[in-house]
C-alpha cells in the first residue's frame, strides 16, 4: 500500500526556508506565456507567496486531520485550502474539494506557481486537494500526518495528481 504522505523532515524544512529566503531574488522566470509573470515584479510576487505559504505551514504543521474540520483542533484538506487562501490571498474558496475543482483556471503541471491548487484522485470516491509550494513540494492536510509538506515526486502523489488550478489574481 502506498504511503499517503511523504512529509519533510525538520532539516528539510530549514533548508527549504533558507533556499526560499536566500535565493528568492535569484530565481529566473518560469516557462509560462503570461508576460506579467515573467517580469521582475511577478517573480518577486511568487517568491513572496512561497515564503508566506511556508510561514503559514509552520503555523499549522502537524495539525491533525479531521473530516469537516476548520481549526487547529483538526482540519481536512479542503478546509485547509479555504483557511490558507483566506489568509494568503484574501480570497474565499468554496468549502468542498469538488466545488474548488470547478472554479478557477486550469494550469499545466509544468507551469505551476506557488499557491496553485493541486487535485488528486485518492480512491474510488475520494479526492484530495493541496497547495503548490515550490519546486516539487506542496502543503496539504494529510489523513495520516495532518498538515504536512509532501513531494510530487512521490509515486503515490505523482500517480494521483490529475488537475491543477490557479485561483488568485496574477
Amino acid at each position: 500500500m502506498h504511503s499517503i504522505s511523504n512529509s519533510f523532515s525538520n532539516k528539510g524544512l530549514v533548508l527549504l526556508t533558507f533556499f526560499l529566503i536566500a535565493f528568492s531574488s535569484c530565481s529566473g522566470p518560469r516557462n509560462i506565456s503570461d508576460s506579467r509573470l515573467l517580469s521582475e515584479e511577478g517573480s518577486l510576487f511568487y517568491n513572496k507567496v512561497s515564503t508566506r505559504l511556508l510561514a503559514h505551514y509552520y503555523e499549522w504543521q502537524g495539525t491533525m486531520y479531521k473530516e469537516g474540520g476548520m481549526s487547529k483542533n483538526g482540519v481536512d484538506c479542503s478546509g485547509f485550502t479555504v483557511i490558507t487562501y483566506r489568509k494568503i490571498f484574501a480570497l474565499q474558496l468554496p468549502r468542498s474539494t469538488d466545488s474548488q475543482e470547478k472554479m478557477c483556471h486550469t494550469v499545466a503541471v509544468k507551469n505551476l506557481l506557488p499557491g496553485d491548487l493541486l487535485f488528486f484522485d485518492t480512491g474510488w470516491f475520494t479526492k484530495h486537494v493541496g497547495i503548490f509550494l515550490d519546486s516539487d513540494m506542496f502543503i496539504h492536510a494529510s489523513t495520516s500526518k495532518g498538515v504536512a509538506i509532501s513531494s510530487l515526486k512521490n509515486n503515490y502523489w505523482d500517480d494521483a495528481l490529475y488537475l491543477a488550478k490557479r485561483c488568485y489574481i496574477h
